[in-house]
């Protein structure tokens, strides 16, 4: 008698905890939160090298396979600038100099996510994103010395390539996966590509993340 009210109690139990439990990973209606790290490699054709970048998304799901997502992104790098010094009005005699500035990258990038599995019990769904927006980019000074007249010693210039800031539009597109650990926490992995056209340069990289995600609330 023992063991069959046992048995009842155990399968009670278990029957409430599957009615009231959250089914993990992205919902109908949910909100997802995320944070994110990783490496950028920068367009080496506009001499920009890898470095670490981060940022945060947001995103609201209109059903479990399409949402919607903001994304702001941070990647601080240099870049090698050629520049030219001398009279405006004789270009033939202005001297080419080679600068090497940082340059911050700062994208803000909107568009859809399609998610594939999510009517299957695994834990790990991938996706697909297609975003624009646009990419904010600064450059700090740098000074430069350079000598005119080769053949002359007394032919040096000195001076500082003054810092600018330009905005031009973007384009990403990346694919991924979340890995829900829990029903409302998962970490998420990513391949990205990103266009942009900075002080009328276009240009390309692409960047390899990880970071936590968050899923609120949502149809359960």
């Amino acid at each position: 008698m023992k063991s069959t009210s046992s048995a009842i109690r155990v399968a009670i139990v278990a029957g409430l905890a599957a009615v009231t439990a959250a089914p993990a990973g992205i919902r109908d209606k949910a909100y997802e939160v995320g944070v994110y790290a990783g490496i950028e490699n920068g367009d080496q054709r506009t001499s920009v090298p890898s470095g670490g970048s981060f940022g945060i998304r947001a995103g609201y799901a209109f059903t479990k396979k399409i949402m919607a997502e903001l994304t702001v992104d941070g990647f601080p790098a240099s870049r090698q600038i050629t520049e030219r010094v001398g009279d405006p009005s004789l270009p033939i005699q202005q001297v080419p100099i080679e600068t090497n500035p940082s340059a911050t990258f700062v994208s803000y990038m909107l568009g859809l996510t399609a998610n594939f599995l999510t009517e299957r019990d695994v834990k790990t769904n991938p996706y697909f994103n297609v975003s624009l927006g646009f990419v904010n980019e600064s450059r700090g000074s740098s000074d430069f010395t350079v000598r005119t007249n080769p053949n002359d010693p007394n032919s040096v210039i000195s001076g500082t390539v003054l810092a600018r800031k330009d905005t031009g539009t973007g384009l990403s597109v990346s694919a991924g996966a979340r890995t829900f650990l829990r029903n409302n926490f998962g970490i998420r992995y990513e391949v990205r590509y990103i266009h942009h056209d900075t002080f009328a340069i276009n240009q390309d990289g692409f960047q390899f993340s990880a970071g936590a995600t968050f899923v609120l609330g949502g149809k359960k």
